[in-house]
């Protein structure tokens, strides 16, 4: 997870939020159709906003299926199926959250609320496993809201974790064996994990900060 910046709201939101509304609470217990609250125009202000990745895990969702996530479900309330601060977006995974009766919103850790500095006093990896931080309560309803620590999430980030060991095994070799430090171009192969596009970006921020380079 990584602190994103919203984009303004959509065009067609602001022609269509209230027309789409009102039809939606004609029949609040049936669910908007995805050509609402999916509409391109916000399906791509929300992949931009993300990076084109899970505002949740990380995961880059490019040729990857994707939902638009309501932050504050459905069924919990239905007032805010199309406002365009309740819409997210999520892989497959963690659209299948732990509903907010049991662990609300405010609980957990938001991308959109809370900085990088923030979500890090929370959250941290051993290698590919999640965990919370300091024993953090907050960082421990996170992990489980979004189900950041399944195993598929953990496969995820075991793939990511490898290519960057592999570059920094292949550096390091050259290093020992030329005796000398890392050249910037090495660094900065190492670095360009943790841009923010990337996946699992939090991830090597750590990762890189226990490597001495």
């Amino acid at each position: 997870m990584r602190a994103l910046k919203r984009l303004n709201k959509p065009a067609i939101l602001n022609s269509k939020e209230q027309i789409w509304l009102d039809k939606i609470l004609l029949t609040p217990d049936k669910r908007p159709g995805t050509n609402t609250y999916r509409h391109k125009e916000i399906l791509e202000a929300l992949l931009t906003t993300s990076y084109h990745k899970c505002f949740y895990c990380e995961t880059l969702l490019k040729g990857v299926a994707s939902e638009v996530d309501h932050h504050v479900e459905y069924n919990i309330d239905p007032c805010l199926s199309v406002t365009w601060e309740n819409l997210y977006l999520a892989c497959v995974s963690c659209n299948d959250k732990v509903n907010h009766r049991e662990i609300p919103i405010t609980e957990a850790l938001d991308p959109c609320r809370n900085s990088d500095i923030e979500i890090q006093e929370h959250i941290y990896f051993e290698n590919e496993v999640i965990l919370p931080k300091s024993y953090s309560v907050l960082g421990s309803k996170t992990i489980k809201k979004y189900k950041l620590g399944s195993k598929n999430a953990e496969y995820l980030r075991m793939k990511e974790l490898k290519k960057f060991n592999d570059v920094f095994q292949s550096i390091s070799l050259k290093c020992i064996k030329e005796v000398r430090k890392p050249l910037p171009n090495e660094t900065q192969k190492l670095k360009s994990f943790t841009l923010i596009e990337k996946s699992y970006s939090l991830m090597f921020i750590q990762k890189l900060a226990e490597i001495d380079l």
